[in-house]
């Protein structure tokens, strides 16, 4: 078996949050639930909720990440037009948005990345009426091993058979018969099953036993 690690785990962890609003502002909630990057990808997905009575009286989504905050990733005007998303996903760096109510919303974006390391991001939703909410966060991206498991490939299935069965009863030069016909099998017409398995070893097995019997005498 080849064991290697496939994947990332990027996680969330809010660490900070500033508020600069009336009561009744809008509320935004950085997500801490980790979320899973391929590796070797560019950006993580980051989720928020936003609320606020109604959530069509909000005139601007901004968003701003790097060390300093200054990079801005996002300014939406008037995001949830009419109680829709379509003026937060017209903006490309947004993943997803779903309407819950007309007073809730959660929002995905990508937050571009270089590797694991901390991220600082910035959410800010406003009413220009009913003050501003700011919601300040840290995105923490971490590799995560995965063990995967690769089948062994046909020949091998074939000479595990032929010690399991046959032992020393056959000759060094027919076992090399059989696992060359074997190989030649599985490398020109992949006839046990695609590259990289599962493979059909019932059928390895019976190869195996008509090589024997024929071609490797």
């Amino acid at each position: 078996m080849n064991i290697r690690s496939l994947s990332a785990v990027c996680s969330l962890a809010l660490v900070a949050a500033v508020s600069t609003a009336h009561a009744d502002a809008p509320v935004v909630t950085v997500s801490p639930d980790p979320v899973i990057v391929q590796p070797g990808a560019t950006f993580a997905t980051v989720f928020f909720n936003a609320v606020h009575a109604p959530l069509a009286d909000t005139n601007a989504l901004k968003v701003w990440h790097g060390a300093d905050l200054s990079s801005e990733l996002a300014d939406v005007g008037n995001p949830f037009h009419n109680g829709t998303c379509t003026n937060v996903l017209a903006e490309t760096v947004f993943a997803s948005c779903t309407i819950n109510t007309a007073d809730d919303a959660d929002v995905a974006f990508k937050l571009p990345i270089t590797g694991p390391g901390t991220y600082n991001v910035r959410i800010q939703l406003r009413h220009g009426g009913q003050g501003i909410e700011t919601e300040n966060g840290e995105v923490s991206v971490a590799l995560e091993e995965v063990v995967i498991v690769e089948h062994p490939a046909p020949p091998a299935v074939a000479n595990a058979h032929i010690n399991a069965i046959y032992k020393n009863a056959i000759k060094a030069k027919q076992r090399g018969c059989v696992i060359s016909y074997i190989a030649e099998n599985h490398a020109q017409l992949s006839y046990y099953g695609d590259k990289g398995g599962p493979y059909d070893t019932d059928l390895i097995k019976a190869d195996v036993s008509d090589a024997l019997t024929t071609l490797c005498k």
